[in-house]
């Protein structure tokens, strides 16, 4: 994991899990306030949306987050996948196109993303790195994760001092 957090300049494709998260604790600071180039799809951008016009995610918390276009064989590439979320289906695509990380709770993503070598991180994996640059304290990283998971989020773990 320390390697994967040298590369904070590096492009981070941010599928709607993520977005969602993050936005429900209105902490996107800790992803786009650390991370310099993160960005998501049209596709995961369209299914964080989808969760605003329900009126189970807030609006505005990610203004200004670049969307990337995917690119024809990323697009083509996308459809040869295994069967997955549109989000996370784009965003594994452009990540593997573009080498690069993948940002992503979804198991069936991540299990292909280590197959192809991605570099990869996730919600818990955000949480750990504001702690580890003291961004914040573990009690308001466990805070932030337990809400959460009082949201929905499927959590491998329930503390983070597990870890």
């Amino acid at each position: 994991m320390d390697q994967l957090f040298t590369h904070l300049n590096k492009l981070v494709l941010l599928d709607n899990t993520i977005l969602s998260n993050f936005a429900l604790v209105s902490r996107t600071d800790l992803v786009t306030g650390i991370w310099q180039n993160c960005t998501t799809t049209p596709d995961a951008w369209g299914e964080f949306l989808t969760g605003i016009a329900l009126n189970k995610l807030p609006a505005g918390v990610w203004a200004g987050l670049p969307i990337t276009v995917l690119l024809p064989e990323e697009r083509e590439f996308w459809q040869q996948l295994p069967p997955m979320g549109s989000g996370e289906g784009s965003c594994l695509a452009v990540a593997y196109h573009r080498q690069a990380i993948l940002a992503t709770d979804d198991q069936k993503a991540r299990r292909i993303g280590i197959r192809w070598g991605l570099e990869m991180t996730g919600t818990v994996g955000f949480l750990l790195y504001a702690m580890r640059i003291q961004r914040i304290d573990q009690a308001m990283a466990n805070a932030l994760l337990q809400k959460m998971i009082a949201a929905g989020y499927r959590s491998p773990v329930d503390d983070l001092g597990e870890i």
